[in-house]
């Protein structure tokens, strides 16, 4: 079998994310690299990028459905600060003013 680097993650994470996605989709996938990502030494720039590989039969289905992952894996961004309405109501939301209402 050969393989084709689909993907280069920006850490272990991310790759394990990404090949579960590939997985439910029925495409087998093989990261390569990611143990390399805490110890670069000596290492060449590079080499400790998660990288995910899949057989080359599966490429173009793997980058079709890559776009899409990434495309949803965007839609949340890191400095949203809005809770989930059940979250604000267990944990208690202020309004502007700094206050949430009377208290005893």
């Amino acid at each position: 079998m050969q393989t084709v680097e689909v993907y280069r993650a920006a850490n272990a994470l991310q790759a394990h994310l990404l090949q579960a996605t590939l997985i439910d989709a029925g495409i087998r996938s093989q990261i390569v690299g990611e143990l390399r990502q805490g110890g670069l030494g000596d290492l060449p720039l590079g080499w400790s990028i998660p990288r995910i590989l899949v057989d080359a039969d599966d490429e173009a289905a793997a980058r079709e459905l890559i776009v899409d992952w990434e495309a949803q894996a965007g839609t949340a961004s890191p400095d949203d600060d809005v809770l989930p309405e059940d979250l604000a109501a267990e944990f208690g939301s202020e309004d502007e003013s700094g206050s949430s209402g009377p208290r005893e």
